[in-house]
């Protein structure tokens, strides 16, 4: 019964900081905590009711555990080769196969580490198992909640403009990545319209090294294509980073008289980390996110993830610490009852 008041709990947070302001990263946390708690206290009640029940949920995850993980690290390794085939050899593009080889490779060493039974080198295995198990679940909470925040949602009358991020061209011409972000632009633009709203749409994006023209100038042509008026389209061809795409944007809209509600649209796996900027610039914004290629997510959601940790170094280096301490004392208090109860101590 712990877990579930402890679910419930985690997700009364959530819903409050939800309505605070949804793009708080500890309502990932909360979200991401109330899953977990749940499914803890669920098999626990199942376990205490029923002793076959609890055989079968101890068989299960001696087997599914493992075999999850070998799963889950062949799958990115298989991801890792397809992204060097199809998007070149650049670190970001390794990401997934980093992480594949580190899922296979990691487990059996911290076994091995602490069936040598030595007091340092099992330390130094458990301290490594834990710093996994942190990073993983906060990689698991960044993802859950970027799709809970990256939804559509309804029109909103407050809406002054919908501000989309550049990525990128390939030749000139915008890419599938980038379509993705204008279509649901126009998605959005389309459920504003029905609702009586007009808000103006800001492609934003400069012209990068290796481009011919600014991104906002085949942004706004693609724009145009699918009916967007013209008189409704501000590009915004000057910032080459997500800061500045929301810097310049907002200060186009304020020369134009503009100030108000953003919608901001990118792509699925940018979401969390444009929610957090937008929040850490206190502009009031909304984002929704954009579907992106099945290969292409692992890299990019890695790869923002490890953006957003490293932004957020200090508190993430803090809860790392809190969590290896708590996790150490329970493991702890653990063992001495299980040995009080065997009659090894007193």
């Amino acid at each position: 019964m712990l877990f579930v008041a402890l679910a419930v709990v985690l997700l009364v947070l959530t819903a409050a900081g939800y309505r605070r302001d949804p793009r708080m990263l500890r309502n990932a946390a909360a979200l991401f905590g109330a899953v977990v708690s749940a499914a803890v206290g669920v098999l626990a009640l199942i376990a205490q009711s029923d002793a076959r029940a609890a055989t079968a949920i101890t068989l299960l995850v001696a087997v599914g555990v493992p075999l999850g993980v070998l799963v889950l690290g062949g799958a990115l390794v298989v991801n890792g080769v397809v992204m060097l085939r199809r998007e070149g050899r650049s670190l970001a593009n390794r990401l997934s196969l980093v992480l594949g080889v580190a899922v296979l490779v990691v487990p059996p060493v911290v076994v091995a580490l602490v069936a040598t039974l030595h007091p340092l080198v099992v330390l130094a295995g458990g301290l490594t198992a834990l710093v996994c198990a942190y990073l993983g679940a906060c990689l698991a909470a960044f993802a859950l909640w970027s799709r809970v925040l990256g939804r559509p949602g309804r029109a909103d009358s407050r809406t002054v403009a919908v501000v989309v991020h550049g990525c990128g061209l390939r030749g000139g011409d915008v890419t599938p990545l980038l379509r993705g972000r204008l279509d649901r632009a126009v998605e959005v633009l389309r459920t504003e319209e029905a609702a009586g709203n007009t808000p103006v749409v800001v492609p934003s994006g400069g012209r990068g090294d290796d481009e011919t023209r600014a991104e906002a100038t085949a942004m706004t042509e693609y724009l145009l294509e699918r009916g967007v008026p013209a008189d409704r389209v501000l590009p915004e061809d000057r910032s080459r980073t997500t800061r500045e795409n929301l810097e310049r944007s907002v200060a186009l809209l304020r020369e134009r008289g503009l100030s108000g509600r953003l919608t901001l649209v990118t792509s699925d796996y940018h979401v969390l980390r444009t929610a957090s900027l937008s929040r850490r610039l206190g502009l009031e914004a909304r984002v929704v996110g954009a579907p992106t290629a099945r290969y292409y997510r692992p890299s990019a959601f890695l790869r923002e993830f490890a953006a957003i940790m490293l932004a957020h170094r200090w508190t993430a280096l803090a809860l790392l610490v809190v969590f290896v301490v708590a996790t150490a004392g329970l493991a702890t208090a653990g063992v001495v009852d299980t040995l009080y109860h065997a009659g090894l101590v007193a």
